[in-house]
């Protein structure tokens, strides 16, 4: 009897541990911009042309890393908390935030001001296209995006 109680206990005591640590990474909060300083500074500028001379490498070094980026608001979309910077020559860097604190400062923006964001890359479009046929000139002009999400307004 004594042996059949231990073996219970055994299992008990496996179960709670399993259960503590499944519980830990089920509601594991994900990273956000705002949890830590950037691993690297741009300018908007100084980001798309990085992106545009070794996109691959750079993708996978800065996938789900905290990016700074200073530039001038091209726009603003309060329905996706998003902000949209001006990167030049048809390339743009796109922020998502958190609702909360983009409903903080989102009217204190002004397209035109220039300010800088922090937030976590998770992406790009338009960098490694080129058109396969040269006289498709909608391939060529297609806007190239960096995405950053979970970002905050920061001081660099």
């Amino acid at each position: 009897m004594k042996r059949w109680i231990k073996f219970v206990l055994m299992g008990v005591a496996v179960t709670g541990l399993f259960l503590a640590i499944a519980y830990k990474y089920a509601f594991k909060k994900p990273p956000t911009a705002e949890d830590s300083e950037p691993v690297n500074s741009y300018t908007a500028t100084e980001l798309i042309s990085v992106f545009q001379q070794n996109t691959d490498s750079l993708h996978k070094a800065f996938m789900m890393k905290n990016i700074g980026v200073t530039g001038t608001l091209k726009s603003i979309n309060k329905p996706l908390f998003s902000l949209t910077i001006d990167g030049a020559n048809e390339a743009e860097i796109i922020c998502t935030f958190d609702s909360i604190p983009f409903s903080k400062f989102s009217d204190t923006l002004k397209p035109g001001n220039t300010f800088s964001v922090k937030g976590i890359y998770y992406g790009n479009e338009g960098f490694n296209t080129a058109p396969a046929d040269p006289t498709d000139l909608l391939a060529a002009i297609q806007t190239k995006t960096i995405r950053l999400r979970t970002c905050a307004i920061y001081k660099p």
